[in-house]
């Protein structure tokens, strides 16, 4: 072997002593405290100025290279286009063209700077592109010596734009994180949900349906408040409602009753809110006095009316037992209404008043074997050559007629002529002109 020192070459081998750190066995003229030396079996370590900067040794319980020092190490710098044209996994350098350290891992490129930064309690995760963006997460200063932990579900989350300041730590099953402004908190005695049951509560932490809410609900918007309920979705998608009217002049607060009523019961109020279960025959119906002229009254619950035109006055009162009695007085009447004794009716209660039956006229004759009456004023333009033909439902061709005028004055017609069971001629000529009104009767 041959060793060459500056301009004198050596045959053979040269061996050093090992040397130290301050003192290496290989150094430099003038510079005694700069070299190489050996810090132990199967290693070698450069010095300067006395201290070790940099070991490479044989070993499986360390690191095999050491860099030693508090300054830095500077990296090989350049740009992407400068990268090594065949790199090998492990390499390390800085990219001056996105200013990042960077490696070359598992067969490609990857970016050490924009993976993480611990710093003031900070933890940063820097954009790929621009490093100016980054995400955030800062731990705030603990008020106990405690350790606090975030553990990752394994699920993906996706974080959307929120400030977050401090979190109640102390949160429980079924509580719904709210943000107060300044942090997330719970309030479980206010909104709860229970996870068992699938059951929300709202004011109070122990629901027993669905949706408890304990408190008023209200229902607002652009139209009238309405409240639905649906009926089974294997039916369809129909409901009913109860809505507010459009229009409310103060508020209204109806109270139901405490239980059900009997079968047939109608709901009433009180006038100021109170709701109860009512027997619709003990309801009062109170009447006004009706004065000449035309008047309709309300006849009661059923919005029915009842209409007077002329007389001289109907008086209606309320009796202490609910019992309505009406005085009629039709004095003064100028004309009254033409009643068809086949298809017009009147109402018969039982004995008892608590059931009724609707008959026409025409069935109260016959039901009391009476004969049956047919009434009808007209005057002389009503005569065609002196003859005048009633249509009546008398069903009867065998009939007895009396025609008289208003001031009992009576004829005997000339000729009586049934052209048919409901139809009667009645031949006046022989009286010639007739003044006034006159009245007809004929009874079958």
């Amino acid at each position: 072997m041959t060793t060459r020192f500056g301009n004198s070459s050596f045959l053979g081998d040269l061996i050093f002593t090992q040397g130290t750190a301050s003192a290496p066995e290989l150094q430099l003229s003038g510079d005694s405290n700069t070299g190489v030396y050996s810090p132990g079996a199967d290693a070698i370590a450069f010095t300067t100025g006395g201290v070790e900067k940099l070991l490479a040794q044989t070993t499986t319980s360390g690191a095999e290279v050491v860099l030693s020092g508090t300054s830095a190490l500077q990296l090989h710098s350049g740009s992407t286009a400068q990268r090594p044209s065949t790199p090998v996994n492990g390499m390390i350098r800085y990219n001056s063209t996105n200013n990042l350290f960077e490696g070359y891992e598992n067969g490609s490129w990857i970016r050490f700077s924009n993976v993480n930064e611990f710093a003031d309690n900070v933890f940063r995760i820097f954009d790929d592109v621009d490093t100016t963006k980054l995400l955030a997460f800062e731990v705030s200063p603990l008020t106990t010596a405690t350790t606090r932990t975030v553990t990752m579900v394994d699920r993906d989350i996706t974080l959307d734009t929120i400030t977050m300041g401090s979190t109640d730590t102390n949160a429980t099953a079924g509580s719904i994180l709210f943000s107060t402004g300044t942090k997330v908190q719970q309030d479980n005695a206010n909104l709860f949900w229970d996870d068992t049951n699938n059951r929300l509560g709202i004011g109070t932490n122990t629901p027993t349906t669905t949706l408890e809410v304990a408190g008023t609900i209200s229902t607002t918007g652009t139209a009238p408040g309405q409240v639905r309920w649906y009926e089974d979705p294997i039916n369809g998608t129909n409901y009913v409602a109860f809505q507010a009217a459009a229009n409310i002049a103060s508020n209204v607060t109806w109270t139901l009753p405490a239980a059900d009523g009997s079968n047939g019961f109608i709901l009433s109020t009180n006038g100021s809110g109170v709701l109860s279960w009512t027997n619709p025959n003990d309801l009062v119906l109170a009447y006004t006095s009706i004065t000449d002229g035309t008047n309709t009254e309300n006849a009661g619950p059923g919005a029915e009316s009842i209409t007077f035109t002329g007389g001289e006055g109907v008086d209606a009162t309320v009796g202490a037992t609910n019992t309505v009695t009406f005085d009629l007085d039709f004095n003064g009447l100028t004309s009254e209404p033409a009643i068809d004794p086949a298809t017009d009716s009147l109402a018969f209660y039982d004995a008892s008043a608590t059931a009724h039956r609707r008959i026409t006229p025409n069935q109260l004759v016959s039901a009391l074997s009476l004969p049956r009456v047919f009434r009808q004023s007209f005057v002389n333009g009503d005569l065609t050559a002196g003859v005048i033909t009633f249509t009546h439902n008398l069903n009867n061709t065998v009939v007895m007629v009396q025609v008289f005028d208003n001031n009992g004055q009576f004829l005997i017609p000339d000729t009586i002529d049934n052209t048919g069971v409901n139809t009667t001629e009645v031949d006046l000529t022989s009286f010639g002109t007739l003044s006034g009104t006159w009245n007809v009767i004929i009874i079958g």
